[in-house]
C-alpha cells in the first residue's frame, strides 16, 4: 500500500491509497480533506503540501477530475468542460467534411447573390443587405445533441458519464474522484455497471478516489474518526511494536480480529467516543490489542475494564 501524507499549517492527514482508494463516510466530514487535495493539485494557492514516500508530489503531473454527487450526463450542460471537449471534437469532423466544405463554398455564392439582390431592390435610399460568414459559431449553435432515449434514468445518465471518462485517453496521471455514488446508482444492474466502470478505470492505471458511506468493490479504505483519518495501513506500521508490548501469547488470528474490531468501531461511531468492553470483543488478547492499537496511534477510546485480570489492568497503567 501506499501512503499521502497530506499537511496543511498545524495538521497532518495520512491517507492509505490502494488500487482504489475511499474516504469512506458521508462528504462533510471529508469537505476540509478533499478541499485541500484539490487546491494543491488545481495549483491554486494552497498552504498545503501533499508527499509520497518522502517525496512532495508534483501537480503538474497530474489531472484532476472530480465527478459531484449530482454529476450526470448533460449534453446540453454548457459548464461540463469535458462533454464541452467532446461536442468540439465533433464539429472539427464536421468541418473536415467534403460536404461541409462544399456547403462553405455554396454560402459564398449566396453571399455574392444577397449582395447583388441588395443593389437591385433598395428599399432605403440608403440601404444594403447582407449574408454575414458561416462559420464554427454558427455550426454549434445549429448542431443539436441530444439523447434519444426517453427512459434514460438518472442513473444511466451517472454511469454513461462515467463510461465515458473511463474510455478517455489522458495525457497526465489521473485523480479520478466520485462523489457518493449511492444517492443515484441504486439499482443492482447499476451497480454491477459501475463497479465495471471502475474497473476498467483501474485497469488503465487510473487512481480512483470514492467518497462514499458504502464498499463498492476491494480496495484501501480510509475513515474518519473526529480529526484523525483512520485506516488500516496505520496500524500495520505499528505492528511489531504493539505485539512486542503484549505479556500474552498472540496468534495471527488474534491480530486480524483486533484489526477488523477497530477499523468496524470507527466505521459506526457516529460521533461517540469508541468504547472498550472485553464482552464486545472475542477474548482478552484481542481487548489488548484493540486497545494498544488506539493508544498507539493517539485515537480516542474509553476502555471498560470490568472483567479484566487485575495485573493486566496494572500492566496497561504502566505503559501509558
Amino acid at each position: 500500500m501506499r501512503e499521502w501524507v497530506v499537511k496543511e499549517e498545524n495538521i497532518e492527514y495520512k491517507i492509505s491509497l490502494g488500487r482504489l482508494t475511499y474516504l469512506k463516510g458521508n462528504k462533510n466530514e471529508w469537505e476540509s480533506v478533499i478541499k485541500s487535495i484539490l487546491s494543491y493539485f488545481n495549483n491554486k494557492k494552497t498552504m498545503t503540501i501533499i508527499s509520497q514516500d518522502n517525496q512532495m508530489l508534483k501537480p503538474k503531473d497530474y489531472q484532476i477530475v472530480f465527478l459531484k454527487q449530482k454529476a450526470i450526463l448533460e449534453v446540453d450542460d454548457t459548464s461540463n468542460n469535458y462533454l464541452n471537449s467532446k461536442k468540439d471534437d465533433f464539429i472539427n469532423e464536421v468541418m473536415l467534411s467534403p460536404m461541409y466544405r462544399d456547403f462553405l463554398e455554396s454560402w459564398e455564392m449566396l453571399q455574392e447573390e444577397v449582395e447583388f439582390l441588395s443593389k437591385q431592390k433598395k428599399i432605403l435610399s440608403q440601404d444594403k443587405f447582407n449574408l454575414l460568414p458561416f462559420d464554427k459559431k454558427d455550426l454549434t449553435k445549429k448542431l443539436n445533441w441530444e439523447i434519444t432515449n426517453s427512459d434514460f434514468s438518472n442513473e444511466d445518465k451517472k454511469l454513461e458519464l462515467i463510461n465515458l471518462y473511463a474510455k478517455e485517453l489522458f495525457n497526465k496521471q489521473v485523480l479520478f474522484f466520485i462523489e457518493i455514488p449511492e444517492k443515484t446508482i441504486i439499482s443492482e444492474a447499476g451497480i454491477k455497471k459501475f463497479q465495471l466502470h471502475v474497473e476498467k478505470m483501474l485497469t488503465r492505471g487510473i487512481n480512483v478516489f470514492i467518497i462514499s458511506e458504502h464498499i463498492w468493490m476491494d480496495g484501501a479504505i480510509n475513515h474518519f474518526y473526529f480529526s484523525d483519518i483512520v485506516n488500516e495501513l496505520q496500524i500495520m506500521v505499528k505492528k511489531e511494536q504493539i505485539i512486542a508490548k503484549i505479556p500474552l501469547i498472540v496468534e495471527e488470528s488474534d491480530w486480524i480480529k483486533a484489526i477488523n474490531w477497530s477499523m468496524l468501531a470507527v466505521d459506526n461511531y457516529g460521533g461517540k467516543t469508541v468504547e472498550l468492553k472485553l464482552e464486545a470483543v472475542d477474548n482478552l488478547v484481542v481487548f489488548v490489542l484493540v486497545y494498544f492499537i488506539f493508544i498507539y496511534n493517539e485515537w480516542r477510546i474509553i476502555v471498560d475494564y470490568k472483567g479484566i485480570p487485575a495485573n493486566i489492568i496494572v500492566y496497561l497503567d504502566r505503559l501509558i
